[in-house]
């Protein structure tokens, strides 16, 4: 496997605008995506010893009593509350940019339904977290792999929108190099979930 980033061939304003288009057109399709993400990403989780909140937390409450009769202060957090809280995920988008991606469906290319579903899932986990990454591969012969850094863990979505719109359909489909790689790149994630989309 041979790791790289993809040459910039669309300019940063070309691919602007076609992110752009997309977003708008899908706006719909990125806000019932995100809700339903963001119910099954996000967890409410008991948390103890609140000033406020919708029960009373039993254990702060003894302690409380506790305080008051060793002639103590008793701390005022005495109640339980319900916070959502964001569950650590990890998550890799892998692209097909081989020629099969060069193909078409109902009048578009599928490479270029690839991308605006890459656009739509992006835009959908934007709020919810952070940790994604976009890879795209094709191959040459059995003995060699090219996998496409468009999106590192670590790098804002905004910089990597140029290259995402650069990758362009070459060679032959080599999933099972690229899913190992991923697997390999995922396993090096702290996160507790982490998931490959194909």
């Amino acid at each position: 496997v041979y790791e790289s980033m993809p040459e910039n061939t669309c300019s940063l304003e070309e691919s602007q605008n076609l992110y752009n288009e997309m977003k708008k057109k899908n706006h719909k399709h990125i806000l019932d995506l995100k809700h339903k993400i963001e119910k099954v990403t996000l967890s409410r989780q008991w948390k103890n010893r609140q000033l406020q909140g919708e029960e009373i937390d039993i254990d702060a409450v003894v302690d409380g009593i506790a305080s008051i009769c060793g002639g103590k202060s008793p701390d005022e957090k005495f109640y339980l509350s319900k916070r959502k809280k964001n569950k650590d995920i990890s998550m890799l988008i892998l692209l097909d940019a081989s020629l099969s991606a060069d193909s078409w469906v109902e009048g578009q290319r599928v490479l270029d339904i690839s991308r605006e579903s890459i656009v739509i899932i992006q835009e959908a986990l934007s709020e919810v977290f952070e940790n994604t990454s976009i890879m795209a591969f094709n191959g040459q012969t059995r003995q060699k792999c090219e996998y496409h850094s468009i999106k590192e863990f670590n790098t804002p979505w905004k910089q990597s929108v140029n290259r995402l719109f650069s990758v362009e359909p070459a060679g032959y489909t080599r999933i099972g190099a690229a899913l190992r790689h991923s697997i390999h790149k995922m396993e090096k994630s702290k996160s507790k979930k982490k998931i490959i989309i194909l």
